[in-house]
């Protein structure tokens, strides 16, 4: 996701909320022509085309990873509603009520296999409408998390004025301080504006808006290893396989671990290690331990990755490995062991 690598996934903080509570999930999907990097069409109708401007596949990737994170308790309710103007063309939405682990793999499918006909939907970007129709849907009295992404701000032509979000904000304000139920708005902007509006400003906390090159939210991530104490024989330490559990945002596809052991009679190798499958694979080629002892030691891990805003937590493992005494037999005087 490299063209918008400082774009802040959905955090922590707002699932620990949600978390105990019956919560809707709207996500609202710009899915307008210039995603795809169309820039204009030419008098014959062809596309111009700025492969720069091009970020549907890393919309799809943010997409996947905020679905990804959405609690699977049986109270998750969620929507993905892809848009461009509603006024001209309505997408049907994706519903899936009480959210489970097999329909969060449909909603992936979803996003993955969804496309559009740039020449035949390119109809600008309507995203005061889109939120409007949101707010006609929604009730005081379950909690709300609205989730926005687009790459630009409201297309003239429209029922709307160019400069409608800001109104659309401070309608969602003044409803998220009337009510006791809990409403958040995350409005993601996919690209760099260069509107006259540009870059407005959250008008309550009910509201995040994050750009590109920002770095305003800092993406947590905890692993747990699903075995934190380990014992194994010397004779079977060819590996050490270390399951994780991730208890919260996933971690990005570059991501590495490194590790450090604190007894040097058990020795890693100085090597970052892959993270495939929720787990890692350690070789223990390098043991020191004599025979008819017990080596022990903390394993501590660091998380790595090029990736910016993220914030790591591994918790360590305890590792015992122990190297039993040869049975000794005496055959004529002679010690065999």
């Amino acid at each position: 996701m490299n063209k918008f690598k400082y774009i802040g996934a959905i955090l922590l903080t707002f699932l620990s909320f949600n978390v105990f509570a019956q919560t809707e999930y709207i996500i609202l999907w710009d899915v307008t022509w210039s995603m795809k990097g169309t820039v204009g069409f030419k008098p014959s109708g062809d596309t111009i085309y700025n492969a720069d401007k091009d970020i549907w596949d890393e919309t799809k990737l943010l997409l996947k990873d905020v679905i990804r994170e959405i609690p699977l308790n049986g109270k998750s309710n969620v929507k993905i509603i892809p848009f461009q103007d509603p006024d001209r063309k309505v997408y049907p939405p994706e519903v899936r009520k009480t959210l489970n682990m097999s329909e969060q793999e449909e909603l992936l499918d979803f996003v993955d296999q969804f496309d559009t006909d740039i020449v035949l939907d390119a109809n600008g970007t309507n995203i005061c409408k889109a939120i409007s129709d949101v707010y006609a849907g929604m009730t005081d009295q379950i909690n709300t998390t609205l989730l926005i992404f687009s790459d630009g701000e409201q297309s003239s032509g429209t029922s709307y004025s160019q400069d409608c979000l800001k109104d659309i904000k401070s309608k969602f304000c003044d409803w998220c301080n009337l009510t006791a139920e809990r409403k958040k708005m995350y409005i993601y902007e996919l690209k760099a504006l260069n509107t006259a509006t540009s870059r407005l400003d959250d008008p309550c906390d009910c509201i995040v808006t994050t750009y590109p090159s920002d770095c305003k939210m800092t993406i947590f991530s905890t692993l747990t290893p699903v075995n934190p104490n380990r014992l194994l024989s010397y004779e079977n330490a060819n590996e050490l396989v270390v399951s994780f559990n991730n208890q919260t945002q996933l971690p990005p596809s570059d991501f590495k671990i490194r590790i450090t052991s604190s007894n040097y009679r058990i020795n890693i190798p100085n090597q970052d290690f892959i993270y495939s499958n929720q787990s890692i694979t350690i070789p223990l080629s390098d043991l020191d331990i004599e025979e008819g002892n017990t080596e022990s030691t903390t394993l501590s891990f660091e998380g790595l990755t090029e990736e910016p805003c993220y914030s790591f937590t591994i918790s360590p493992v305890n590792l015992s490995i122990i190297r039993e005494e040869l049975s000794k037999l005496k055959i004529k005087g002679i010690i065999v062991k």
